[in-house]
């Protein structure tokens, strides 16, 4: 047989190849038109962060490269899928913490492995990761298999406020304000005052000074003891001759 002819002349076919995604295709030979019977290799490439997933149309499969043989007018199509993946991370309550990734990229390729340790700010502890992730352990390891959403929750810490009279009796404390439980950063003031015939001081324990009333700042549990005492100091001039 000769070749294939329509009215006495050589037919010839289209084989056109589109791509959904972010590929190309190859043809060799690359021509606009094909005889009968040829053979052309079709070569399907990965584009940045999109990976071959197969052949539709009027062909299948995942062969690659792809022979086709031009029977008829052929349209081909080549998929790819996107291996570009992102996580978004937040911190509950805003404001109470950080979340670090290692690698820390924009985007991830399918089977990457992340690390993300959740460090929290003065006055908080971490609590808990939500989302796409679940746990207290921190850090963590995520492999990446789509995009992720990933929340770190963290817990404001509760101090307490303890402050004794030394000695016990000759005196007392005015706490402003007066709570059972401080958080960081509160500020409290504290105001001794002495029985009659005792006089303050110094304040010692977690904060020493001779301020009164004092100004404290909580940076954690706290323990001050207000200190009086009944000796009264006597300051003489100095004589000089």
């Amino acid at each position: 047989m000769g070749a294939y002819e329509y009215d006495s002349s050589v037919a010839t076919f289209s084989l056109t190849v589109d791509t959904l995604g972010g590929g190309t295709v190859t043809k060799n030979p690359d021509k606009p038109s094909y005889l009968w019977g040829e053979e052309v290799i079709l070569t399907a490439s990965d584009g940045p962060d999109w990976i071959f997933d197969g052949w539709g149309g009027d062909a299948s499969g995942m062969v690659n490269p792809l022979r086709v043989t031009i029977y008829k007018n052929t349209h081909i199509t080549a998929s790819f899928w996107l291996d570009a993946w992102t996580i978004n991370t937040s911190v509950v309550p805003a404001g109470s913490g950080s979340v670090s990734l290692s690698p820390d990229q924009p985007t991830y390729h399918y089977g990457d492995e992340v690390s993300l340790t959740a460090t929290p700010n003065p006055g908080y502890s971490f609590l808990s990761w939500t989302g796409d992730e679940s746990g207290t352990q921190n850090p963590i390891t995520v492999t990446i298999d789509g995009n992720l959403v990933i929340n770190a929750n963290f817990t404001r810490d509760e101090y307490s406020l303890a402050v004794s009279v030394t000695p016990e009796g000759k005196g007392s404390v005015t706490i402003s304000p007066s709570k059972p439980i401080y958080y960081y950063g509160d500020q409290v003031t504290l105001t001794a005052t002495a029985i009659s015939g005792w006089w303050f001081t110094n304040w010692s324990g977690d904060f020493s000074g001779v301020s009164n009333p004092l100004i404290l700042t909580i940076t954690g549990n706290t323990h001050i003891s207000v200190n009086f005492s009944d000796q009264v100091k006597i300051y003489l001039p100095l004589i000089t001759r």
